[in-house]
């Protein structure tokens, strides 16, 4: 899936842990978007379960040093 919507409030955390959940199994998540589309904590959760294998992101809340705490394996 490539996320690519412009910054609102409409888009604001439009990917969460249900979003993730209906995902196949492998799939691989690109957010190209700036903001805060994705719930962060729902995707390193996703991410950690292996309920998808991948993830490509243009920007995160935290740092890069600050997330890589978080990361399953080189795919953050």
């Amino acid at each position: 899936m490539v996320l690519g919507e412009p910054r609102s409030e409409q888009t604001r955390q439009l990917i969460g842990g249900r979003e993730l959940a209906l995902m196949k199994p492998g799939a691989i998540l690109v957010n190209v978007a700036r903001g805060q589309m994705v719930d962060e904590a729902a995707l390193v959760e996703a991410l950690q379960n292996r309920r998808i294998c991948a993830v490509g992101l243009m920007s995160t809340r935290r740092s890069r040093c600050a997330s890589r705490r978080y990361s399953p394996g080189p795919t953050w």
